[in-house]
């Protein structure tokens, strides 16, 4: 079995399979097969009406710039991973008794190498930490921890605290004359683990980050090493010297590698309503086909007309029409509308990269996923997670709540120093005291470069506001703490430690504290009040409940406690030390629950999270647009209700026209939940976030899901639009959406002006490449009664083939990429008009516009052919028009009200639309002067020393654009009824 390589490939070719792969890819599409298989049929002489090499001309200009935008993106995506894996990475190696440090490249690492890892460096595999140097007021100092920033993997920009499992003592640094150690001085426990540690076994834990099981071999003992142990590839080492650590996974082994957090690249609704127009548009096709194929061969069975040069079957000349024909209404796919819209939506993505609008502290906007952009004008429904989202995630330590008073204190009154003795009494005698060790001691805080460092902005905020009042957490070892509480020294010694969970809501921790074993807990008032944990007089949990009731709006935590005797520890340790790597997680859960028991209440503290700037004019003005906004939150229903209503997600809890629900609840609403105007989901977990979102997708209802932390990922990534926030909780959200903001106000312009203008941008051009294919068509159809259906094309040869590519699909372009039906300004300050946004593309439309198309194409076949019938055009020296005439002007005619047609359609000018204009003008009319079949050679001259075909011409033109103008006038009173 061959090596795994540490490479990272994102791209899907190299220089040897891009052509093959990507022409595969190409043709692989329904509508490229059909177009390839109209070329290989107008190959065949027998079968084609004119030359193929103009229809190849325009098939190669279609796929090539598909392979070249292909092209362009992945050559992008190769310089990307290009200096990711050439990045630079140092290995320690061991022989002959001494050491030798070699310099690679990251792609070349390898399972079972001794890696050294520099301060502010990413962390090149999934490694496991065996030593680390970190400065002190003597120098480097050897550690058995580290410190890693995660915040490229898990959203958490807080650092964490990485400790070795294996700890040796550390003698001396040994000297080292040579320069390549100056970075990374050898002690004597790293010549240990060198020498050691030979080899690893990582067991499957899936893609959570937050889980890491390994067995790890140093001498001849196998350790058990998990996620505290664990430097993961993606994350980054922080305010540390260096560090060794032994490599465990590599490449798509890894976490990040398992986990494939990269945005998804899947279909628009948009896209998918016009793929439905596209089999619509086939099965008109098949049955143009049938109908021509019936026809053609009952006129070839005439008996009452001779022919000439039949074949000897009439069934082979039938089946060389139905060839021809196939050929002739192929035509009505539109060839160059998929690459319009796939170039347009490049520039869709640009434009948001670069609104100066949706910038907000030097952070711009970036689109991620440039496949749905248009599917932002279609929204209906919006998911947004509360904390960090709507909210700052800036948590301020406002009140506290002790046990046995029946109010709130603010924080810095009650924690005001009363007492000069502490600790010379039994600790649970001063309730106060009690409280504050508790805080200080279970938290996943580290205290780094003078700064708390944590996961959780609630704990930061708890010991902030604690420094404040003299009371410290000076620092954090595996196995102690060092407290300063009002001046007084405290070393509380750890014995076990359960930290939080989403599904948990809660941390436990056994402590020692002097010759007292306790128990603290802390976490949501749902998980311990009223659940055998938190035990109080029921007049006192009636207090707390009505303060928790009438502060609703802020954040709180229950602590409670309890003492230990030595024997329970004992026995309590010895279960954790025999838990085995199977089903880890849960057993240790499962332990806790049985001592979390008959706790003693300490307290609560009130934290306060304030909205985001804009937030509620953002959320009122996406209302108004028509927009239904879900708020799903992990907090408690009446901090969820408080935000909802300070939001203006909800005006009263008791609307009809609202549901508020727990997470846990959801599945059992039997209602239809699309009825409700606003619902807030209180107590949801990531998960439920990920099922209320594909619940929508299955409701085929257009769902924005916008969220900032690794919680809200699921629900980003299985909405139809992910937008993801880049604020304190990372960047994973906006690295797993499908746009990331640094606001939740720059929603608004996102959805109502971008969304806006490319949703009636691709709508006009989608809308228009079906009605002129048909318009085209239908005139071709409607000759065929006139040449027994015989494939005989009642167009120039070359106008025809370039008809699309070339003559009408610039300004489209233009269109696509520049259109704006109304200002922005208004756009944004007029949300109603987001409404009417969804009547630019509907099936009503799509229906009418086909039979526009129908009708007049029919118009103009019937008035030309009648001119020609009755009378044809004679020129100056009596030579009639004839054949040649007649399908030049129809050509003329046909371009000439598609052009008009698409000139009304732009509503903003720029001087790219007139570019567009005139040059479709000279394409057209030199392919029609210069270019010709042989046998009419200067055909078009001699229509147009005709003084008749002036006045035939612009009697069409005038025709059709009266008719455009009145039929115009009916859609857009069609649209405001709707």
């Amino acid at each position: 079995m061959s090596k795994v390589k540490n490479r990272i490939v994102t791209s899907k070719y190299n220089k040897y399979t891009f052509f093959p792969l990507n022409a595969y890819h190409q043709w692989s599409k329904p509508s490229n097969m059909f177009f390839l298989l109209t070329l290989v049929l107008l190959a065949i002489p027998q079968i084609s009406p004119f030359n193929p090499y103009t229809y190849l001309l325009a098939f190669c200009l279609v796929t090539g710039t598909s392979m070249i935008k292909d092209g362009v993106e992945d050559y992008r995506k190769h310089k990307q991973d290009d200096i990711i894996n050439h990045k630079r990475s140092n290995i320690v190696e061991f022989s002959d008794g001494s050491f030798s440090l070699r310099e690679i490249n990251v792609e070349d690492l390898e399972v079972g190498n001794f890696v050294v890892i520099e301060d502010s460096t990413d962390i090149p595999a999934d490694v496991i930490i065996l030593r680390s140097k970190i400065m002190s007021k003597r120098g480097y100092v050897c550690k058995d921890f580290c410190y890693i920033d995660s915040s490229n993997l898990d959203g958490e920009s807080n650092l964490k605290k990485k400790t070795a499992h294996y700890d040796v003592k550390c003698d001396k640094t040994r000297k080292n004359n040579d320069d390549i150690f100056k970075m990374f001085p050898i002690c004597d426990c790293d010549k240990f683990f060198i020498q050691n540690v030979h080899s690893s076994q990582v067991i499957d834990t899936g893609d959570l980050f937050t889980k890491f099981d390994c067995r790890l071999k140093v001498k001849d003992e196998i350790v058990l090493c998990n996620e505290k142990n664990a430097l993961l590839k993606g994350m980054k080492l922080k305010n540390t010297k260096s560090a060794l650590a032994y490599v465990v996974a590599v490449g798509r082994d890894t976490k990040m590698g398992k986990s494939n957090v990269t945005t998804r690249k899947g279909h628009s609704l948009f896209e998918g309503e016009v793929s439905k127009l596209v089999y619509v548009i086939f099965m008109l096709y098949f049955l143009l086909l049938f109908v021509s194929s019936i026809l053609g061969s009952l006129f070839l069975r005439k008996s009452t007309i001779e022919y000439l040069y039949l074949d000897k079957y009439l069934s082979s000349d039938a089946l060389k029409q139905t060839g021809t024909n196939y050929i002739l209404f192929s035509y009505l796919i539109p060839l160059s509308l998929f690459v319009t819209l796939e170039v347009s939506r490049m520039f869709h993505s640009a434009y948001v990269s670069n609104d100066s609008s949706l910038r907000k502290n030097g952070v711009s906007s970036v689109c991620n996923n440039s496949n749905v952009t248009e599917d932002l004008g279609m929204v209906e429904f919006l998911l947004c997670d509360k904390t960090g989202t709507l909210t700052k995630n800036n948590m301020v330590f406002k009140n506290v709540h002790i046990s046995g008073q029946n109010r709130l204190e603010i924080q810095y009154t009650c924690l005001r120093k009363k007492y000069n003795q502490l600790f010379k009494e039994r600790l649970e005698e001063d309730i106060k005291t009690m409280f504050i060790v508790a805080l200080l001691c279970c938290n996943g805080v580290d205290f780094v470069n003078n700064s708390y460092e944590g996961v959780s902005q609630d704990e930061i905020s708890i010991l902030e506001g604690f420094r404040l009042n003299g009371i410290r957490l000076l620092e954090r070892e595996e196995k102690f703490v060092i407290l300063d509480v009002y001046g007084e020294r405290v070393v509380v010694d750890i014995e076990l430690t359960l930290d939080f969970t989403s599904s948990r809501q809660r941390m436990s921790m056994v402590v020692k504290i002097g010759d007292v074993y306790y128990l603290f807990t802390k976490g949501s008032d749902s998980k311990l009040l009223g659940k055998k944990h938190i035990k109080m007089p029921e007049s006192q949990s009636t207090i707390l409940y009505k303060l928790i009731e009438e502060n609703s709006k802020y954040r709180t935590l229950i602590v409670g406690y309890k003492e230990m005797d030595n024997e329970t520890v004992r026995i309590f340790k010895e279960r954790f030390a025999n838990i085995t790597l199977e089903n880890r997680y849960q057993q240790e859960e499962d332990i806790f629950n049985e001592y979390e028991r008959d706790l003693v209440y300490l307290g609560t503290t009130f934290i306060e999270d304030e909205l985001e700037n804009e937030v509620e004019s953002t959320l009122v003005a996406l209302k108004n647009a028509g927009i239904r906004v879900w708020m799903i939150t992990g907090d408690k229903k009446e901090t969820a209700m408080s935000c909802a209503i300070d939001c203006g997600i909800i005006d009263s809890v008791d609307d009809t026209r609202v549901l508020i629900v727990e997470g846990d609840q959801f599945d059992n609403v039997d209602d239809d939940i699309t009825r409700f105007e606003s619902v807030v989901v209180y107590r949801a977990t990531p998960h439920m976030k990920g099922k209320i979102a594909k619940k929508f997708r299955e409701l085929k209802r257009n769902t924005l899901a916008v969220g900032d932390g690794n919680n809200d990922v699921p629900m980003l990534q299985t909405a139809n639009i992910g937008v993801g926030i880049l604020g304190k909780e990372g960047n994973q959200a906006g690295l797993c959406g499908d746009f990331a903001i640094p606001g939740f106000y720059c929603l608004r312009r996102l959805i109502l002006v971008h969304g806006r203008y490319n949703f009636i941008r691709f709508s006009k051009v989608t809308l228009n490449a079906f009605y002129k294919n048909i318009y085209l068509i239908t005139i071709q159809f409607l000759y065929g009664f006139y040449t027994g259906f015989s494939g005989k094309p009642v167009y120039n040869n070359y106008f025809l083939n370039y008809y699309n590519v070339f003559f009408t699909s610039l300004v489209p372009a233009t269109i696509a990429l520049f259109d704006k039906d109304i200002p922005e300004d208004e756009a944004f300050s007029k949300p109603t008009k987001y409404k009417r946004v969804r009547g630019y593309f509907s099936k009503k439309i799509l229906a009418l516009g086909t039979l526009y198309a129908i009708f007049e194409g029919s118009l103009v076949f019937f008035l030309v052919t009648g001119v020609f019938f009755i009378k044809d055009l004679v020129s100056y020296n009596g030579k009639l028009g004839g054949y040649s005439a007649m399908d030049n002007l129809f050509s003329i005619v046909v371009f000439s009200s598609v052009l008009l047609k698409q000139i009304r359609l732009v509503s903003f000018v720029t001087v790219y639309t007139h570019i567009a204009i005139v040059l479709s003008i000279v394409l057209c009319f030199v392919s029609l002067f210069l270019f010709q079949d042989t046998d009419f050679q200067g055909s078009m001259w001699i229509l147009t020393s005709i003084p008749s075909f002036y006045f035939l011409f612009m009697m069409l033109f005038l025709v059709n654009y009266i008719i455009d103008i009145v039929l115009s006038k009916l859609f857009i009173m069609f649209l405001n009824l709707m």
